[in-house]
């Protein structure tokens, strides 16, 4: 599945995307294919948040593909580079050296629980603990590509 992504408030696209996830992963469990839709539509929303167009296109991209083994999921999104880039590798790196995602993403919960002003960083440890996906990035000025990938087992 390849889908083109909008870089604005279309917030209600995230559940056609959703939609299309779980149908493009039909011959699979509805477990798999709820953690993919999850997981999808927040790479998505990071993109419609954070993310500027691609050049040559109004939005970003997001794919889908399956085979025996693997859930492969990447938007492409153009950024500009700095600390927002920083601040997500550093995340990803964090989420990567956890002995469990499940400490980092109820250490955030409960941020929100005593902290009002607390706000973001919730979609990727959900991507990582209820989704169960390994969560990657790489960044080629304009492009920030967000990766996850699932093993079927």
């Amino acid at each position: 599945m390849d889908f083109p992504v909008g870089c604005s408030d279309d917030w209600q696209r995230l559940d056609e995307i959703r939609r299309l996830v779980r149908d493009t992963l039909c011959a699979h469990p509805a477990e798999l294919q709820n953690a993919a839709a999850m997981t999808a539509s927040e790479l998505v929303e990071n993109a419609m948040k954070y993310g500027e167009p691609l050049p040559q296109r109004d939005g970003g991209r997001l794919t889908v593909s399956a085979d025996d083994s693997t859930i492969t999921i990447t938007v492409e999104n153009a950024a500009a580079a700095g600390e927002r880039i920083a601040t997500l590798e550093r995340s990803i790196e964090r989420i990567h050296a956890a002995k469990a995602p499940e400490e980092l993403y109820l250490a955030r919960l409960q941020e929100f629980g005593e902290d009002s002003e607390a706000s973001g960083q919730l979609g990727l440890l959900r991507i990582a603990f209820e989704g169960r996906f390994d969560i990657r990035c790489a960044y080629s000025e304009p492009v920030l590509t967000m990766t996850a990938k699932r093993v079927i087992s």
